[in-house]
């Protein structure tokens, strides 16, 4: 009857023993994901603080007349009084370029008149 005794406590030290190992790794993985979390975190907040400094510095800069005359050029294609304005194209844009080299195409407005006149029954 001892053996069967000493049997039983045995499996409830070792039942208390496994009960209390798995709470304590299980607030073990708690604690590690609120870590891991934590970090991420606080990355977010080092990329939005960086980009609040970013967006700060161009909005002290949005004051400056320059940078108003630069905005007002690259973004919106403007240009100052008396300025003439050159586009470069790509090379890598050929029919674009093929349209524009031919010159003994005629213009749109020259061949629509004739398609009316021919229409009308009027010849040159």
């Amino acid at each position: 009857m001892r053996t069967v005794y000493s049997k039983i406590v045995r499996l409830a030290v070792l039942g208390i023993f496994i009960f209390f190992a798995f709470l304590i790794l299980k607030q073990f993985s708690v604690a590690y994901q609120n870590n891991s979390h934590l970090k991420s975190l606080e990355k977010s907040i080092s990329e939005l603080s960086q980009e609040n400094e970013t967006i700060k510095q161009e909005t002290a800069l949005s004051d400056d007349p320059d940078t108003i005359d630069r905005e007002a050029r690259t973004r919106l294609n403007l240009k100052k009084e008396g300025e003439h304005v050159v586009i470069i194209l790509p090379s890598d844009n050929e029919s674009f370029q093929d349209e524009f080299a031919s010159t003994d195409a005629e213009p749109a407005s020259v061949s629509v008149w004739k398609k009316i006149m021919s229409w009308l029954g009027v010849s040159d």
